[in-house]
């Protein structure tokens, strides 16, 4: 119970709550157990329960609302998922077990908790799909511990923070003056320089933000589908003017975009006349097939280009084909989404180019490193009705500004069903509209193109010194069994022989 109460206060870091101070808590406890216990894959798998149920719950809406499974049922996945996802920290508990039992010094055990940490979460991140949810990075914002973030990217508040809790813990169990070190490192991130360097090309724009607040239920339903076309049209004829960019969410227009070609051209037509940019989500045919698509941001008017969304949503946008026979025999249709090249051509806003992500996008930094540094500002669309009044939408507003801090560039973050926001190069929302809304609000900013040292190095020096950590906990953990072994050995010869 106290495992799953250290892993409840974990997430408590996070939004809606940012108890800042229980996130420290209960990973501090978490490595003291860790430290003092034997049964610690049983310890971490605890603790990712009581993570999840706090932090991650909100994935019962999902299959409860849109699923159509019944609440026990619902309740029963959702525990399974949770489960599930607490191996990984099971998993991250016995790695540093093993690659720090056989070695002595205190010192080196919290670098080895780090670099697990780290590992852990990268796993999570890429393994099955990924889910790199409740990242540790993802909390950095407005504490020390986020002047990481521009150097190196998302580990690089996780290794610090662990690093500093696990000569806090050392300090508990040897040495006082070991908490005087976790202090330190701790302190160490206030005094790194944000901007490596900067250009004085900037341009400042105004941006509208259209929210819809269309339900799940109602979003793909064809009888209601012009009854939104309209609300949004009006919305976009009313906010077209010069040097204007009207933003719609992800998916506001739920027909693919050959279904209202006429419609779309009429639109660009507008824009191009007013001057103005105007940015939608729409699904994209492949040029594959009639019946696969892409979930894409098209850009009319002084918007030049389109992007695909490249990270899928397991079983949200995208099964694997192995399973396809399992779905058709259950009569379940197979989503036909495709994911976007790695490799796009960014979309320019008035000849100045934009990085844009889709959704689920907005937890995996590197799509947006690959847009960097050329592009001048960060756009994103989503659509978090499927998760209803949960914590997700304030989550993934968490993941939005910790990007515009990591990247230093303005973020445009547009949400079908609330906190549709503009945030500034700091983290800092400047204009939003409330959760569960409908309507638009108006804001200017700035183009941005500071190049931070994370732009250049992405996640390798946090990850690649994690792995020297690793292979030289490695390296004194079969040198200590062998000097073991060989002791064992001399210990049993004859006294006659020896």
């Amino acid at each position: 119970m106290f495992a799953i109460l250290c892993g409840a206060l974990y997430a408590l870091g996070f939004a809606p709550f940012h108890y800042q101070t229980c996130l420290y808590i209960g990973l501090l406890m978490f490595f003291f157990m860790l430290k003092k216990q034997h049964q610690v894959f049983r310890t971490g798998m605890y603790f990712g329960i009581g993570c999840g149920l706090i932090g991650i719950s909100w994935v019962y809406v999902s299959i409860f609302e849109y699923g159509h499974l019944s609440k026990w049922l619902s309740a029963l996945l959702t525990m399974i998922f949770i489960i599930f996802l607490s191996f990984y920290y099971a998993c991250f508990a016995r790695l540093n077990q093993f690659v720090s039992s056989r070695y002595s010094a205190s010192w080196f055990w919290p670098l080895s908790i780090a670099a697990c940490w780290c590992c852990l979460e990268w796993l999570k991140a890429h393994i099955f799909g990924g889910f790199p949810w409740l990242m540790l990075g993802f909390s950095a914002l407005n504490t020390p511990i986020q002047h990481v973030l521009p150097w190196f990217g998302i580990y690089g508040p996780a290794f610090f923070v662990c690093l500093g809790l696990g000569y806090f813990v050392e300090a508990m169990f040897k040495q006082g003056l070991y908490a005087i070190l976790g202090v330190f490192i701790f302190l160490i991130p206030q005094y790194l320089p944000i901007h490596y360097a900067e250009h004085s090309n900037h341009k400042q724009f105004h941006i509208a933000l259209v929210q819809g607040n269309v339900a799940m239920h109602d979003k793909w339903n064809e009888d209601l589908f012009w009854r939104q076309f309209s609300y949004y049209f009006g919305e976009i004829q009313q906010l077209l003017k010069p040097n204007q960019i009207v933003i719609l969410p992800e998916a506001a227009i739920s027909v693919p975009s050959s279904y209202i070609h006429r419609e779309l051209k009429q639109l660009n037509k507008m824009a191009t006349m007013h001057q103005s940019a105007l940015l939608i989500g729409i699904p994209k045919p492949t040029s594959v097939s009639v019946d696969s698509f892409y979930n894409a941001m098209i850009g009319l008017g002084e918007a030049k280009g389109d992007y695909h969304k490249q990270q899928l949503v397991l079983f949200g946008e995208i099964i694997p084909k192995i399973l396809h026979p399992v779905f058709k025999a259950f009569n379940i249709p197979v989503v036909s989404t495709i994911p976007g090249s790695h490799q796009q051509s960014a979309i320019e806003v008035f000849h100045h180019p934009i990085a844009s992500l889709i959704c689920y996008e907005l937890a995996y930094p590197e799509i947006l490193r690959r847009q960097l540094p050329e592009a001048e500002m960060i756009i994103s669309l989503s659509d978090d009705g499927w998760f209803g009044h949960s914590s997700a939408l304030y989550q993934h507003l968490e993941m939005a500004r910790t990007l515009a801090y990591m990247a230093q560039r303005p973020h445009i973050f547009v949400n079908n069903n609330g906190l549709s926001s503009i945030i500034s190069s700091s983290g800092v929302i400047v204009k939003q509209i409330p959760a569960w809304q409908s309507g638009h609000t108006i804001g200017d900013i700035r183009t941005e193109s500071t190049i931070v040292p994370w732009m250049i190095w992405g996640d390798q020096p946090i990850l690649w010194l994690c792995l020297m950590i690793l292979t030289t906990s490695l390296v004194l953990h079969i040198q200590q069994k062998r000097k073991s072994k060989m002791e064992t050995t001399r210990h049993f010869i004859p006294s006659e022989l020896s």
